[in-house]
């Protein structure tokens, strides 16, 4: 179980010729020695590069690359979202002496850029430990609030 937190029990993905993954007995055949014996490098084979990964995950407070980078990507496009969403307020906001008009530019660009942000942000809040999380989530709104 460890070893898959570790992004050990698979290849790293970074297009290495003849990258290959670890070699790791199947759970099913793993016994309580085995486990120990786990813990100073003996029953498993990794590579160099493998071994690099999951002292990163250590370094990276148990976080894998692939994770830090998905989180950067979507704290980014939350970003982004935000940006969109405060632009498409000042629009509406712009509009004066037309209800019509304004209710449109709500409807088509303010709740669109709402909807946009809040797909990003739901994802957000199933990776981010509720500690770390500065919104209210879900279950606030819903009990707590």
């Amino acid at each position: 179980e460890y070893l898959d937190k570790f992004g050990l029990s698979s290849k790293l993905g970074i297009d290495f010729p003849g990258e290959v993954s670890a070699v790791l007995m199947p759970k099913s055949m793993v016994t309580a020695p085995d486990l120990a014996r786990m813990g100073f490098g003996q029953t498993i084979a990794l590579s160099a590069l493998e071994m690099v990964s999951g002292i990163g995950t250590v370094i990276n407070n148990g976080y894998v690359l692939e994770e830090v980078n998905e989180l950067s990507n979507l704290i980014s496009l939350m970003k982004k979202n935000i940006n969109c969403l405060e632009n498409a307020i000042d629009n509406a906001n712009s509009i004066k002496n037309n209800t019509y008009q304004e209710a449109i530019v709500w409807r088509d660009e303010v709740l669109v850029a709402m909807k946009d942000l809040r797909k990003v942000v739901d994802i957000l809040e199933t990776k981010v430990d509720v500690k770390y999380w500065p919104m209210p989530t879900y279950v606030d709104l819903l009990f707590g609030i």
